[in-house]
């Protein structure tokens, strides 16, 4: 990867006007769960509920990643991100017209079905890359993308803070809508850079097929658990440090230093397999998640926290170039989307496991375990025939 890779990969024709508004489209992947949660909290004053509601929105996204993601294989991006895409907004604007009368049970079907119908944007340009960029630069791009991914996760929660405080409970809904709309239909008028192609035949060739694939799904879905138990432990520990407010602060830091970590990486030139970066990467992840529990306060594990960002990145960027490398180009996009499914049913699974640790053992115990699980990651990566014939 040359010194100005990232440079590089903006100067192609085409990679910066379809690259900007995916993160708009994107925008909602980071807000639109907590936003479902402050609505529909309002609207029934049940947290039950709520949680509920938050909780089938992101089991329908997972469901539905890998199938839309076929779908777009099969048909091409124009034909079903615009339709996806209309059909979020729609799911979520009737959530936020129907607040003021909604049973628990009725926000949690909406929920679902905006979950159900969430354009698939960010498998989409990752199935592009190849076709964007030469290959020389693929790596670049795949890096770029999960850096950029990063300005995702500081504007939508600061835009999030600013429309709760407008004093609305159904802008944040409104604006994720919107910003999936408009995104979305850039992105499609902008695909004259990568013209777009169908394949019909892309359902008889299953990604899942592939065992090394399989093996990086695996390691993904250890990372989605781990990064899932560290959500609640670091609440956990802020309520215990000075309060829970300083949990927002600290996934702060922790995305600052997603994003150095991403433009350090970016400005390398990379020499040997991108599987083996990405291994790395996640046993760097893991080692350091493990040396949270040794803070004693906020102020070293908001060191720490900067520290466990940098590997982040380029994580991430690696898995998307070991994935796209694992599987045809026919079944790139559904490949991707199960990629994302993955990480997201381990993240909800990391929760859940994430809640019994630390009301059982302590937030400590909680930062050993997660850190444990992406260090298993990595080994199992790296002893998988699939994967190990590539390091």
């Amino acid at each position: 990867m040359p010194a100005s890779g990232y440079l590089d990969v903006l100067r192609r024709p085409g990679t910066a006007r379809l690259l900007a508004p995916t993160l708009v489209a994107r925008i909602p992947d980071s807000i639109a769960a907590m936003a479902i949660v402050i609505l529909v909290r309002s609207a029934t004053g049940s947290y039950s509920a709520a949680g509920l509601a938050a909780g089938a929105f992101g089991i329908g996204t997972a469901i539905s990643a890998p199938l839309t993601g076929r779908a777009v294989d099969r048909l091409g991006q124009r034909r079903v991100l615009p339709v996806l895409a209309a059909a979020f907004a729609g799911a979520l604007i009737g959530l936020v017209l129907s607040s003021g009368h909604l049973s628990g049970i009725a926000a949690a079907v909406l929920a679902a079905a905006a979950g159900l119908t969430r354009p698939p944007i960010d498998a989409a340009l990752r199935a592009l890359w190849p076709r964007l960029v030469p290959p020389g630069q693929v790596d670049a791009a795949y890096a770029l993308d999960s850096t950029a991914q990063e300005l995702i996760w500081i504007a939508g929660p600061l835009l999030l803070a600013v429309l709760v405080a407008a004093g609305s409970r159904q802008l944040p809904l409104i604006a994720c809508a919107v910003l999936s709309i408009t995104g979305t239909a850039v992105y499609t008028a902008g695909l004259h850079a990568a013209p777009d192609r169908r394949n019909p035949t892309a359902a008889a060739a299953s990604p899942l097929r592939r065992a090394r694939l399989r093996a990086l799904l695996v390691c993904g879905g250890c990372y989605g658990v781990s990064a899932g138990i560290l959500n609640l432990a670091l609440v956990a520990f802020a309520g215990a440090h000075g309060g829970v407010a300083w949990a927002g602060v600290l996934v702060a830091i922790w995305g600052a230093g997603s994003l150095a970590g991403g433009l350090a990486y970016g400005n390398r030139k990379w020499k040997g397999p991108v599987e083996g970066r990405a291994m790395i990467c996640l046993a760097l992840f893991g080692a350091t998640l493990m040396v949270l529990a040794a803070a004693p306060g906020l102020l070293v594990l908001a060191v720490l926290m900067a520290g466990l960002g940098i590997p982040l990145s380029p994580w991430l960027g690696s898995l998307s170039a070991s994935v796209q490398r694992a599987v045809p180009a026919v079944a790139r996009t559904e490949a991707f989307a199960w990629s994302f499914a993955v990480i997201t049913a381990g993240i909800a699974a990391g929760n859940a496991i994430g809640g019994v640790i630390i009301q059982t053992t302590g937030t400590a115990a909680a930062f050993l375990a997660a850190g444990g699980l992406s260090l298993a990651g990595a080994l199992f990566g790296v002893s998988r025939p699939a994967v190990r014939r590539h390091l």
